[in-house]
């Protein structure tokens, strides 16, 4: 018996289940001798239901254990699952009985779409080159056309990812013919054509066009396409999968024969004794008539109960499109005379669950043209079977009207009212009628006038609900979630009706693409508290876990990174893998570990590439040079840990020789690696060793069961072991087993057809088509039902017939539903006509948007973008628009003025009809301000209007209403405070408070008095701003900080970040700015050692030379710099080298020519004396202990028996430069203690010759043509005055702005008269037009909205006391007397 319970509400039907649940098990129960069973019986008792989706199945299995108050054994499957296990029971009862000629049933079956797919795959790239030609030259093979589309004429093959793409297609078109064109896929089996062939098809739906459309014949070209279409899927079809399917439909023919007692009738008992007495289906919306089918014979054997969703119950299996019926009556009135379009929304969104239902009735004796089998086909279901005369359909109705009373019917129950009797509009209509009514009643003036046919007491508005039914546009998907909070806010804190609490699963939010648009509901969906401080927790169903998919991520990435086409193997690429918690927690290491793993790779110059084997793919094969990639980055990191103390390159990694023309390969240690960083170089190092083991895998063609196994014990046992027991590793190895299953049938299924193992049985891929496989079928496993206790999101149909208390629709724009159907471009069905049961995106979106509104309990919400980015206007989706008019349409006013009927009224009346369709549509929709702080939401104009004006009457209720609503969704507290912050005007908007004149007098006053031994002053400031003396400080710190003190002060008041730079993610393929100074200095340095005295600039700096001096640890800086991150790579190492070293060459001469000048001793002194025209430098620790503090100073300056400070400089002589000169100047005369005779003598004098002068002498009082500058000795008591008050200036930064840069004192002491004629001095500084090393951006920060002359001026006292003794100390061109 065929049983059908039918109900608008899901719930019902839930009931009803439960219902046939506990008599199923209390008959369990009840059998037997022993004693009585109770509710342990039902714990305990399997109950199997089919079910659409595993999403219902789990929110059905939990709705059941929730309604029997325990956990049961129900189990909700898939109907094909659940159908070949009931086929291999029986033919294995059939194969005891009869193992003469048993039929063996593998364990799932293999028609799946991934085999097809492989198989094809295998199929095609297995042709030889000469095969591929000759298909190619052949008009007429099968496979011309798919193999002319894809094969590349450059490189004369078939791209794998265009085969692959096509391979989906086709696999796809497949596995939809099995179930909706099985007589197709028998006669390709066969080798018979098609029942109906392709002309015959498309000639059909010609007709059906011209007769009710008026359309155009199909054109020769079309029809020729879809001819040589059937050729290519009959021809693969009959290759590939005949005898698989031959071998299937004999698995189902013995099926039925058993069934039926063919083989004998007690073989019949058994197996129905392995059966059920009664199957369930519950709400199965779309079924193939196939598979109805099926159902039906299995009828007549066990009971077979559908509980289905319908939601009319009238019946309506008849009904057509409204609009398309008012084209028929005007232009073919005969052919529909007896069609009716029942309710507009069912017969335009509802076409799925329409036909559903006419295949149901059908079933209970009707008639209709789809049940007819087309010319020539036999249905192999109904071969040989006749249903028994006493066979029948049951029909239970269980449909429900709300209880509402019609004073309280909403506008959904009203929706729901109309569609359950099949009634177009009525009550909707009165809904409207009173809705507009009411927004005038509290107008006395219109009250008069228009009495309305019937009082609904309905007020546009209340105070307490939520609008039943409402449309809202936003301004992007962002600003719909954050609307959407607020919304399912105000839902939760209302009751229900019946007084209980309501909780979060009772809300849904649906989306065309939930996993587009991941990202941003995790944004504003957090876990954690919002910003507008609820707790809102919700789940995203359809989409894969995001701790599943970055455990396969992590797997993949050791095949992937190295392996793909292309692959670079750039640096952020990698580090976004390494930073994956999965793989970092598999290898014992956290977050900061694995960051500091990063860092040091950054630091030992990793940009891109793995190795030289892998340079090698994309470098020219002279190119060595391999300093930027992974390994030799990982090599710098061991030999720095290894020998932490070491600074000349070592070889020991790399013993072998290179080309002749280049140096040894070596590996420069890097400094500043730790013992503590040993875990994390070992983990480097396993990374290493497992990227190097399976660097050629991933384009490599294997058997699928061998790269299963390489992905199980190659890597997740080695590098995931950790992971294996978790419920993600478990989501992987079930698509892994899926997938193995799968093939173990492909080769039963080849050895049944008599086939040998190795034709076509041993399916091959490459390593990347199978992991894309697995990823493919995590993603068809990621659909589950909601957590208990969160809110839901999740695609439209995946939760389809799911009641829900409140239903929001986002995203809801046409451009991105309903969907449009992927695989048209190889799919035979479209030549002919579409059959009852046939399955298309468009419809079943369509169906899930109409069931979403149905199964809604209280309100549902629909969302959409309104306005594109650039300022166009957006439509929202066809159903939404559907909707829209539907209420507009079906609105039919009239207007009942008593007995006062005059003129006016009929104006009135007249005018009111024109005007509903729009107030219906500005009732509807919502249009919400594009920010959560905008202006709109938190005031409200008050507009004038005219009494005599009902258009702007309407709408000005109808806006007071919306305005009512808006007080119940109120913007988050945080917003209210940035609406304070936009709408305060600030007369002082600075948020800092710039130092007063008196401020830096008494700074100066205390400075000074440091300068003549009263420390005292100096030493109660620092105490009195809380500053701590640091025990040591850097004089490049100090530096910077007199420099900008606007960017000093900034990072340390309010911990401003520098913006990292950007790192390149190519290697240097030439030197910037900073890396030529970094080398020049670098150059001259090593000048300065006296290890290439005597040697021309040209030859001493060659490969061979520096070898020659490897174990001469004065040439060890410069050994470095060719194996360090400082020149560039390739060609470029050698050759910008040898143009540094030509720049000092020419440098050098000219200091030597310069100091000719000014000591004429050096004229016999031979240019290739380096180390006596550079004096040697190293860091020095200069002790400061005066009575105002008491630190230390790192500078790095000449020893302290040097008489004179001899250096070339290879940059310009700017203020910054000149700074840092004065400054170690000064650390210099204290380290050597220079004394009052040494300065009369001029002992302690440093020369320093610049690359080029600037107009930055003139503020020491120098020549701005001279390179040349040198600086006076001063005793060492007076230098540690001076950089004593330097040092506190810099550290009184910590706490007030102190607007005086170094350019500002310099310019105040060398020309003070100019601060007075001249406030625009800054202008270009202050708008970052002037050079970025003065640091403009800070002082923007610092003096915005200042008068910034005002506040330069009051550092003047300071400037003198600072700045003033620079001038006397700073000399050019001062001839040296010789030697007495």
């Amino acid at each position: 018996m065929f049983k059908v319970t039918q109900s608008n509400d899901t719930k019902v039907l839930l009931q009803h289940l439960v219902s046939h649940y506990q008599q199923a098990t209390k008959q369990v129960a009840d059998d037997g001798d022993g004693p009585k069973l109770g509710l342990g019986a039902m714990a305990f008792a399997p109950f199997t239901v089919i079910v659409p989706s595993m999403v219902l199945g789990d929110w059905l299995t939990r709705s059941v254990a929730d309604e029997l108050g325990i956990s049961t054994l129900f189990v909700a499957q898939f109907w094909g699952q659940y159908q070949w296990q009931m086929i291999q029971k029986v033919l294995q009862a059939d194969a005891k009985e009869n193992p003469q000629d048993m039929l063996m049933v593998p364990e799932v079956a293999v028609l799946s779409g991934s085999v097809m797919r492989w198989r094809i795959f295998g199929f095609i790239s297995g042709l030889s080159a000469q095969t591929l030609g000759a298909i190619i030259a052949d008009d007429q093979h099968p496979l011309n056309e798919l193999v002319g589309a894809i094969y590349d004429d450059n490189h004369q093959k078939i791209p794998e990812h265009r085969l692959w793409q096509s391979c989906d297609e086709l696999a796809a078109v497949y596995v939809r013919y099995l179930t909706h064109r099985p007589e197709w896929l028998h006669a390709w089996t066969e080798g018979r054509p098609l029942p109906e062939s392709v002309e015959g098809m498309i000639a059909k739906k010609d007709r059906f066009a011209n007769d009710y459309a008026d359309g155009e014949p199909t054109p020769e070209w079309l029809v020729l396409r879809y001819q040589r279409l059937e050729g290519l899927l009959r021809y693969l079809w009959h290759e590939l999968f005949g005898p698989v399917y031959a071998h299937r439909e004999a698995l189902e023919a013995r099926f039925w024969a058993v069934l039926d007692g063919a083989r004998t009738d007690e073989l019949a008992k058994q197996a129905l004794a392995l059966l059920p007495n009664t199957l369930y289906l519950f709400t199965v919306q779309q079924i193939p008539l196939i598979e109805l089918q099926f159902l039906k014979r299995l009828s007549v054997h066990i009971d077979v109960h559908l509980l289905h969703f319908n939601p009319s119950k009238m019946f309506w299996a008849d009904i057509v499109d409204k609009n398309w019926l008012a084209t028929q009556r005007i232009i073919n009135p005969k052919s529909v005379y007896l069609k009716d379009h029942g309710h507009a929304l069912l017969s335009r969104l509802a076409k799925e669950s329409r036909e559903t239902f006419a295949m149901l009735a059908d079933m209970s004796g009707g008639e209709f043209y789809y049940e007819k089998a087309p010319d020539g086909q036999v249905d192999r279901h109904q071969f040989k079977h006749d249903t028994p005369k006493d066979w029948q359909v049951l029909w239970q109705d269980a449909f429900v009207v709300s209880d509402r009373d019609d004073a309280d019917q909403r506008l959904l129950d009203q929706l729901k009212a109309d569609i359950l009797m099949l009634d177009e509009g009525s009550s909707t209509e009165q809904w409207w009628q009173q809705t507009l009514i009411d927004a005038l009643k509290t107008d006395e003036y219109w009250q008069n006038k228009i009495q309305p046919k019937s009082q609904m007491n309905l007020p546009l508005a209340t105070e307490h609900t939520l609008p039943s039914l409402s449309i809202h546009a936003c301004s992007s998907l962002r600003r719909q979630l954050q609307v959407a909070r607020l919304i399912i806010a105000r839902y939760l804190n209302e009751p229900n009706a019946d007084g209980s609490a309501r909780k979060l699963s009772d809300v849904v939010v649906y989306l065309p693409d939930v996993g587009e648009a991941e990202s941003l509901i995790r944004l504003v969906f957090d876990d954690g508290v919002g910003i507008d401080g609820l707790q809102l927790p919700a789940k995203i169903t359809g989409t894969t876990s995001r701790d599943i998919e970055m455990l396969m991520q992590a797997i993949s990435g050791f095949y992937r990174l190295l392996g793909a086409e292309g692959a670079r193997f750039y640096r952020e690429e990698v580090y976004e893998w390494l930073m994956t918690p999965v793989l970092y927690d598999s290898l014992g290491l956290d977050f900061a570990s694995m960051s500091r793993a990063c860092e040091l790779l950054d630091a030992a110059g990793f940009r891109r590439g793995f190795d030289t084997a892998h340079l090698a793919k994309t470098l020219n094969e002279a190119d060595l040079d391999y300093r930027y990639s992974f390994s030799y980055a990982l090599d710098r990191i061991v030999a720095g840990f290894l020998t932490p103390d070491a600074s000349l390159p070592s070889t020991l990694l790399h013993p072998f020789s290179w080309q002749t023309d280049a140096f040894a390969e070596a590996v420069l240690p890097l400094a500043g690696v730790t013992l503590a960083d040993g875990r994390i170089i070992e983990a480097l190092c396993v990374i290493h060793q497992a990227l190097s083991e399976s660097r050629d895998h991933y384009q490599q063609v294997a058997p699928v069961e061998y790269w299963l196994w390489h992905i199980e014990h190659r890597i997740i046992d080695r590098y995931f072991d950790k992971y294996r027991e978790t419920s993600q590793m478990r989501a992987i190895f079930e698509a892994k087993n899926s997938i193995q299953a799968s093939i173990r049938a492909n080769k039963f299924y080849q050895r049944q057809a008599g086939q040998p193992d190795h034709a076509g049985s041993e399916i091959s891929l490459s390593l990347k088509f199978v992991l894309e496989s697995i990823s493919g079928m995590l993603s068809s496993q990621a659909i589950s039902a909601e957590a208990t206790g969160v809110i839901t999101f999740a695609r439209f149909g995946a939760l389809r017939s799911i009641p829900f208390g409140l239903t929001l629709m986002l995203d809801m724009n046409l451009s991105a539903f309903p969907r449009q159907e992927r695989q048209a471009r190889m799919d035979l069905m479209k030549a002919g006509l579409k059959r009852r049961g046939d399955r298309y995106a468009e419809d079943d979106d369509n169906g899930a948007f109409l069931d979403a509104i149905l199964c809604t309990r209280d309100a549902c919400a629909i969302f959409y973008t309104d306005t594109a980015e650039d300022g166009t206007p957006l439509l929202p989706a066809s159903p939404v628009s559907e909707l829209i008019e539907f209420f507009k349409s079906n609105v039919q006013w009239s207007i009942s003025a008593g007995e006062n009927v005059d003129d006016e009224v009929e104006q009135w009346q007249s005018k009111i009809v024109q005007i509903a369709p729009q107030l219906v549509e500005t009732l509807l929709i919502t249009r919400h301000a594009s920010t959560p702080f905008d202006a709109s939401l938190f005031y409200r104009q008050n507009r004038d209007l005219s009494d005599q004006d009902i258009s702007a009457s309407l709408n000005h209720k109808i806006d007071q209403a919306k305005h009512l609503h808006a007080h119940h969704l109120p913007p988050p507290p945080i917003m209210h405070q940035v609406r304070q912050i936009l709408d305060t005007r600030c007369d002082q908007p600075a948020m800092i408070n710039l130092p007063q004149a008196i401020d830096y007098e008494v700074i100066a006053a205390a400075l000074q008095a440091n300068m003549t031994a009263d420390a005292k002053p100096l030493q109660d400031l620092l105490a009195h701003q809380h500053i701590q003396i640091p025990t040591m400080i850097a004089l490049d710190q100090l530096h910077r900080l007199l420099i900008n003190p606007a960017k000093g002060y900034l990072q340390h008041k309010i911990a401003l970040q520098q913006s990292n730079k950007e790192i390149d993610p190519e290697e240097p393929l030439m030197l910037d700015g900073l890396g030529r100074y970094q080398l020049k200095d670098l150059l001259i340095d090593a000048l300065a050692t006296g290890a290439f005295d005597g040697q021309s600039l040209n030859q001493v700096m060659q490969p061979s030379t520096i070898l020659r001096q490897l174990k001469m640890s004065q040439a060890a800086p410069l050994l470095s710099v060719y194996y360090d991150s400082v020149l560039p790579a390739g060609v470029n190492r050698l050759s910008s080298f040898d143009e540094q070293i030509l720049n000092i060459e020419q440098l050098m001469l000219q200091y030597h020519a310069s100091m000719q000048d000014v000591d004429h001793a050096w004229a016999e002194l031979d240019d290739k004396q380096y180390s006596a025209m550079i004096t040697d430098t190293a860091d020095q620790t200069i002790l400061f202990n005066t009575p105002a503090m008491q630190t230390a100073l790192i500078a790095k300056v000449p020893s302290a028996q040097a008489d004179r400070w001899l250096r070339v400089l290879p940059s310009a002589a700017r203020i910054n430069h000149l700074m840092r000169y004065y400054l170690s100047h000064l650390a210099w005369q204290i380290h050597r203690q220079t004394t009052e005779d040494e300065v009369i003598k001029g002992h302690g004098s440093s020369f320093w010759q610049f690359d080029k002068p600037t107009n930055d002498l003139a503020y020491f009082g120098l020549d701005t043509k001279e390179c040349l500058i040198r600086l006076r000795p001063i005793t060492a008591a007076a230098a540690e005055v001076q950089l004593v008050n330097f040092i506190a200036f810099a550290l009184m930064l910590q706490k007030q702005p102190l607007v005086l840069p170094a350019m500002l004192g310099l310019m105040m002491v060398h020309q003070p008269d100019e601060m007075s004629w001249d406030p625009k001095y800054f202008s270009a500084w202050l708008n970052g037009d002037y050079e970025e090393h003065y640091g403009s951006s800070a002082w923007q920060l610092l003096l915005k909205d200042c008068d910034v002359m005002a506040e330069l001026t009051k550092t003047a006292p300071l400037a003198q006391v600072l700045y003033g003794q620079l001038p006397q100390i700073f000399m050019q061109s001062v001839q040296i007397k010789p030697a007495p």
